[in-house]
């Protein structure tokens, strides 16, 4: 796709960097806006602790970008907590019906730590897909909007992991926030989707968005699935969580948010990193002398089209 205008996402950019202009209506005034005429990659980054709690008040000079392993001269730099637009995709299936109450509990908590503009909105599926908000809208700021959809999910039926998962990527694209995620809360088990394993984890490789998930199950449970919610994760730049206690969903969900808020932003020209496939892997390291016990997460690559102007994410 050619871009001629780039919102603080991971996107490559046909336009040079000059001064930005104003963002397009419906995005708040602070929302970083770039104007290009030359390849821009843009990286969404976070930095954590041992304990899994972000790290702010890094500063540019703190960051190594490499691109194909080859190290890149950061030309755009923010951290600020910036509003997002933001889908909770909840399990509601048989398999989840002793963990609903901490679930609900736990959507809740990350409404309430996140930025009060955000926008965010909810899915919940067993076999079916659905939009919990009311209907004809499409995202809320508020709290009790969304306590009052928590309130509708209840625990029956198969489940539709992966066509939920597309749902909430392509309700994410009618956002006017810059920056995008998902919160995906399931055991990871799929017996009811159309969509394959395969196409879901590409769709999400490929979007915009910062994938989050949420496994909770027991060693009794049969639909567990992990893995699939380790790659969906990994392969947006994400985290995958797995709470001993379902009870402790409620810190994670607090934690997620404090994350997103937290995070920051990269951006840089590719130089000397040429590919005959375009493929090219993105790793991002910390500069200081506390590096060793911080976490950085970003996504793993991307595939350009030389002098189209194109990108795939992955």
């Amino acid at each position: 796709m050619v871009i001629r205008t780039i919102v603080a996402t991971v996107l490559l950019s046909s336009a040079a960097l000059v001064a930005a202009p104003q963002p397009p209506p419906g995005v708040p005034p602070d929302t970083p806006v770039l104007s290009a005429t030359t390849d821009l990659v843009v990286l969404p980054v976070t930095v954590s602790n041992r304990r899994g709690e972000p790290v702010a008040g890094l500063t540019p000079q703190d960051f190594v970008v490499y691109d194909n392993g080859v190290p890149q001269k950061v030309e755009f730099f923010r951290q600020q907590d910036t509003p997002v637009t933001v889908g909770l995709v909840i399990d509601n299936s048989s398999s989840m019906q002793d963990k609903r109450q901490d679930v609900i509990d736990a959507a809740r908590a990350f409404a309430e730590s996140s930025n009060p503009l955000d926008q965010i909105f909810l899915v919940r599926f067993n076999e079916a897909v659905s939009m919990a908000l009311p209907s004809g809208m499409g995202f809320t700021s508020s709290v009790p909007v969304l306590n009052a959809a928590l309130s509708t999910i209840s625990s029956r039926g198969m489940t539709a992991l992966y066509d939920a998962v597309a749902a909430g990527l392509q309700h994410l694209e009618q956002g006017q926030r810059a920056r995008r995620a998902l919160i995906v809360i399931s055991d990871g088990g799929d017996d009811a989707s159309r969509m394959s394993k395969r196409a879901a984890l590409d769709l999400a490789a490929h979007s915009n968005a910062v994938v989050y998930t949420i496994g909770l199950f027991d060693d009794r449970d049969q639909d567990r699935n992990p893995g699939v919610l380790k790659d969906l994760a990994h392969s947006t730049g994400g985290e995958a969580f797995f709470p001993r206690r379902t009870a402790d969903v409620v810190t994670t969900c607090r934690q997620i948010a404090a994350t997103i808020r937290a995070g920051y932003t990269l951006g840089y020209v590719p130089e000397g990193v040429g590919t005959a496939d375009g493929r090219h892997t993105v790793r991002v390291e910390i500069r200081r002398p506390d590096a060793a016990r911080l976490k950085v997460s970003t996504r793993p690559g991307y595939t350009s089209t030389q002098g189209s102007g194109s990108i795939e994410i992955w």
